[in-house]
């Protein structure tokens, strides 16, 4: 169980530094960085939609195209999240779980086929209404897993912190005369 347990944590962290370097291409790589998309996303009506893309849409085409490797980054890291909470808790999760875990990806997904669709001149009402639904309910379930990582992130850095300070705390303890 232990072992199973820090494969899966291994492999986390891997999935979060991987998901990191993806946000930081998002947020520095000027052939990428939309200044805020979740403006683009939860856009109220087309024509709010279409004001904000404006003279972005080659920015946000390359934009949208490196996000679904991120899709499949983040992923991976809310199954390895509920993984580990499995683990943790002794328990067995039912398969549902698991396949829980893809509703964002596959929302995401259907979210970024539509822009897509909709950057190459067929914005229409019906699309953007599908586009509209399918952010919702990407963002409605993703909240759930991005507080699980959160949480195991947390107590990754806390068991690191608690390590460290105790290597510290021998290492530079005084010698008794």
């Amino acid at each position: 169980m232990k072992r199973k347990l820090n494969l899966y944590s291994g492999l986390w962290a891997i999935s979060l530094l991987a998901v990191a370097m993806v946000l930081l291409v998002f947020y520095f790589d000027s052939t990428y960085y939309i200044p805020n998309p979740l403006n683009i996303q939860f856009s109220a009506n087309m024509e709010t939609f279409t004001h904000l893309i404006g003279e972005n849409s080659t920015v946000l085409r390359r934009h949208t195209l490196l996000e679904f490797f991120f899709i499949l980054l983040y992923s991976f890291l809310f199954l390895f999240s509920v993984k580990i909470f499995e683990l943790s808790l002794e328990a067995e999760f039912k398969w549902y779980y698991y396949a829980l875990c893809l509703v964002p990806g596959l929302a995401d997904m259907l979210e970024n086929f539509l822009l897509l669709y909709m950057l190459d001149d067929h914005m229409t009402t019906p699309k953007f209404c599908t586009y509209y639904w399918a952010v919702r309910l990407k963002w409605s379930v993703i909240i759930a897993f991005i507080l699980m990582s959160l949480t195991i992130l947390l107590y990754y850095g806390l068991l690191l912190w608690g390590r460290t300070y105790n290597f510290l705390t021998l290492f530079f303890k005084k010698k008794g005369p």
